[in-house]
């Protein structure tokens, strides 16, 4: 698999902080492809529950006696009652690139777990430190483009609050509650946080203002745990609201999922409202949210993400959360309501309305997009499946590559397909693209791909003649860039110009339509 994600390099005070996101982007591509989907690639430890094969155990460490390897998840655990021990990729004579914890795994004595690996390490399943015990992660350990992930079902927990874990060297904090990761942020808003277990926050009661308003440039790992039944009504408050208010320059938010929550704002504030984030100017990675989110008077409202600066990045994260927000001219987004962020493998499948811009995905958007799709309907004013208003203008990097729409779209000015319209006149710059929701101009007109002004930067552009109900690719009529297809046509290979390394179609994923390798839809 290859990522062929193309991002400029913008100038200014931040701009190394944008080459650092950049390099975060390049190392979830890198990861992405060091593991198959459903499973671990080659050249991997694998802990599992088969029997243990390739692997030599003494003196405390397990490593490999062959590049692919099997630790058995009843040994591990064995061997972890009778102290600290470390699994590693480097054996003699023998180098595997990554780890991959496909198994639970439990251990009550005070014994350390390390995991060293060459490249990543990737946990599928549960880890739990039942005792006192502690675990060490390191990636990257002679290797490059290695990280630590959690899959749907995999994550870190600990009982003990006081467990020591790390990450990279980084010693992190344990959070057992919200109270306690709000408290500890505040007294140091640039630290190391980790949740230590699954959160019902709905024991809290409803929250009036964001939980964390302290804005945050540390680093938080939710150690892949969800946070469920949160609730936020604001009534009195000018802050932005999320989970976390803002996330600075610097700030990190990753591997933590939110379940069933609820954010509502009722005062007409100048500020961004989402699930996880209201302002963010950080890196966000591998997050989820599933819930809703109201705005009555915001200006920008999204489902992960109200707003997302330059210097940010929102990578291999989703929302399922329906959006809605009553303010003239309030921007909506199934993902991001207003952003300029580097949007990398990512996805929405809430239903959004707002009367503003309105994207499935992103309402205004001024960053790069790439790998990423949306699948929920649309309502607004200037509506887009994917992108409700797109900008190049000046330094705006507005690109959209591999990626696609598939929700219904119903607008009062102008609807597409992918994208309502290009904010700025310069035209959009579109590669590897398609869409194939009902396009429905409440007023105004739509149009199967894109209805604003469409320039030059486009390349292999489709829309569905079958299932949009247009003929029209463009509002108005049609360019050779931008081409029609049935959906017979579309679910029978691959169109002209998608890599099929990037692209790939099954009958059984996505109804037989062009899907992302990376980034494919869930089961």
């Amino acid at each position: 698999m290859r990522c062929s994600t193309q991002v400029q390099m913008r100038s200014g005070a931040d701009g190394r902080h944008f080459l650092s996101v950049c390099q975060h982007l390049a190392l979830a591509c890198v990861s992405a492809s060091a593991f198959a989907i459903g499973g671990a690639a080659q050249a991997a430890v694998t802990i599992s529950s088969g029997a243990t094969q390739n692997m030599d155990c003494s003196n405390g460490i397990c490593s490999p006696t062959a590049t692919d390897a099997n630790l058995s998840v009843t040994d591990l655990e064995n061997d972890l009652a009778s102290g600290n021990l470390t699994v590693t990729t480097t054996g003699s004579g023998v180098q595997a690139n990554n780890i991959d914890v496909a198994a639970r795994l439990s251990w009550s004595a005070s014994s350390t777990l390390g995991l060293d690996a060459y490249q990543s390490i990737r946990i599928d399943r549960t880890m739990t430190a039942k005792g006192v015990g502690g675990l060490v992660f390191t990636t990257n350990d002679g290797g490059t483009g290695g990280m630590l992930s959690f899959g749907r079902n995999g994550a870190a927990s600990f009982t003990y609050r006081f467990s020591d874990v790390s990450i990279n060297g980084t010693a992190f904090t344990l959070e057992p509650t919200l109270a306690a990761l709000a408290r500890d942020i505040a007294a140091n808003p640039a630290g190391a946080f980790a949740l230590a277990r699954n959160f019902d926050a709905s024991k809290d009661g409803v929250y009036g203002l964001a939980p964390v308003e302290t804005t945050f440039t540390g680093t938080f790992e939710g150690l892949g745990h969800t946070i469920s039944n949160l609730t936020i009504v604001e009534r009195r408050g000018a802050s932005d609201i999320g989970l976390f208010a803002d996330v600075g320059i610097g700030g990190t938010v990753e591997s933590v999922a939110l379940s069933n929550v609820t954010v509502k704002t009722l005062q007409d504030r100048d500020r961004a409202i989402g699930s996880l984030v209201g302002e963010n100017e950080g890196t966000l990675f591998n997050d989820r949210a599933s819930g809703s989110v109201y705005s009555k008077k915001d200006p920008e409202a999204g489902g992960l993400v109200g707003a997302s600066s330059f210097t940010s990045s929102i990578l291999q994260s989703s929302a399922d959360v329906s959006v809605r927000c009553d303010k003239i001219y309030c921007d909506a987004g199934g993902l991001v309501g207003e952003s300029a962020a580097i949007i990398s493998q990512s996805r929405a499948s809430g239903h959004v309305t707002a009367t503003g811009f309105v994207g499935g995905l992103v309402a205004d958007n001024s960053g790069p997009i790439s790998q990423s799709f949306a699948t929920g309907a649309v309502l607004g004013s200037d509506a887009g499946a994917l992108v409700g208003a797109n900008d190049t203008s000046g330094s705006s990097i507005g690109t959209i590559a591999n990626s696609y729409a598939t929700g219904e779209v119903s607008s009062g000015s102008e609807g597409g397909g992918l994208l309502a319209e290009d904010s700025d006149g310069n035209g959009v710059s579109i590669q590897n693209a398609y869409a194939t929701g009902l396009v429905n101009p409440l007023r105004g007109q739509g149009a199967g791909f894109v209805c604003g002004a469409l320039g030059s930067q486009v390349a292999n552009g489709y829309w569905d003649t079958t299932t949009s109900g247009t003929t029209d690719g463009l509002c108005g009529g049609n360019v050779p860039e931008v081409v029609g297809l049935t959906t017979q046509q579309l679910q029978s290979g691959l169109p002209s110009g998608f890599d099929s390394s990037i692209w790939a179609e099954n009958p059984g994923i996505n109804n037989g339509f062009p899907y992302l390798i990376a980034n494919p839809p869930p089961k």
